[in-house]
C-alpha cells in the first residue's frame, strides 16, 4: 500500500466517522414529523399505469416544497462519491467505474435519514400499486447530485443485466428534488423528447420492449448543469425480485 493510498483511506475513514455521528445527532430532528404530505395522491401515481414502451410518463408535485427542503438538507449528511456507471466490454463482461461519460457525484440508500426511508417506503407502495409489481422488484434507492458542468452523455438503462437473476431494468424511475437555474433536462434524442428538471417532477419510461429486449429508443441523456444544482433520487423495477437476492450497489447507475 502507498503513502498516498493509506492517506486517502485515513480520510475517507474520518469523513465516514463524522458523517456517522451527524446523521445520530440529527435523527431525533426528522422523527418529529418535520416531513409531512410527502408523496402524491394515489391518483396522481396511477398515471404510471398508462406507461407504454413507446412513451415516457410526467408526473408533476409528486414532492411538496417543504418535502423537497427537508429531503435536500437531509442528503447533505449523506456520503457522496463519485458517480460510477456500468458497461459491457467487448468480451462481453460487465465492468463499472468513473466515465468521462459522466460527471456527478451518487449516494445510496444506506446513508437516507430514517423518516425519508419511510416516506419512500409510502411513495413505493404507491408506486408498486400503479406498476403491478412488488416492492422487491425495486432497487433500492439512489440520489445523485449535478453541480455546474455535470453531465450524463446519452445511454441506456437497459442491455447490461440479462444474466442477473433479477433480469434486466424493465422500468426506470426518477424523480427531480431541485430545480436548476439554467441546463439539467433529460433528453431522449430518439423520441425526440425534453423534459425540463423540476422538483417535485416524476418521470417514468421502459426500457424492454414487448418480447424483452432493449428499447433502443429509450436512449437519454442528462444534459448540461449551466447553473444551480440538479439533484435527484432514481430506481429501477428489475423482471424478477431484486431486494431478496445480491444487493445492486456495484450495479451503480444513476442518471
Amino acid at each position: 500500500m502507498t503513502p498516498i493510498t493509506l492517506l486517502e483511506q485515513i480520510v475517507e475513514t474520518r469523513l465516514l466517522a463524522r458523517i456517522f455521528l451527524r446523521r445520530c445527532q440529527t435523527r431525533h430532528w426528522y422523527a418529529d414529523g418535520l416531513f409531512g404530505g410527502l408523496v402524491a395522491s394515489v391518483e396522481a401515481l396511477t398515471e404510471l399505469a398508462a406507461l407504454r414502451q413507446d412513451n415516457v410518463v410526467v408526473i408533476d408535485d409528486v414532492l411538496a416544497p417543504p418535502s423537497l427542503r427537508a429531503i435536500t438538507e437531509d442528503l447533505e449528511f449523506a456520503y457522496w462519491r463519485p458517480t460510477e456507471i456500468g458497461w459491457r466490454q467487448t468480451s462481453g463482461a460487465y465492468n463499472h467505474g468513473v466515465s468521462i461519460g459522466r460527471r456527478s457525484e451518487s449516494t445510496s440508500e444506506f446513508w437516507f435519514g430514517e423518516k425519508l426511508l419511510r416516506e419512500i417506503a409510502l411513495l413505493e407502495e404507491r408506486i408498486c400499486a400503479a406498476l403491478g409489481v412488488t416492492r422487491r422488484h425495486l432497487e433500492f434507492w439512489q440520489a445523485a447530485r449535478y453541480e455546474v458542468g455535470g453531465y450524463f452523455d446519452a445511454h441506456l438503462d437497459g442491455g447490461m443485466y440479462s444474466d442477473h437473476p433479477a433480469g434486466e431494468r424493465a422500468v426506470t424511475l426518477l424523480l427531480y428534488l431541485s430545480t436548476p437555474l439554467r441546463g439539467g433536462s433529460t433528453l431522449f434524442p430518439e423520441l425526440p423528447l425534453e423534459v425540463q428538471a423540476r422538483a417535485g417532477r416524476l418521470v417514468a419510461w421502459r426500457n424492454l420492449l414487448a418480447d424483452g429486449s432493449v428499447n433502443s429508443n429509450m436512449a437519454h441523456a442528462g444534459q448540461l448543469v449551466e447553473d444551480g444544482l440538479k439533484m435527484i433520487l432514481m430506481t429501477w423495477v428489475r423482471e424478477h425480485p431484486v431486494r431478496e437476492s445480491e444487493a445492486t450497489a456495484a450495479d451503480t447507475q444513476v442518471h
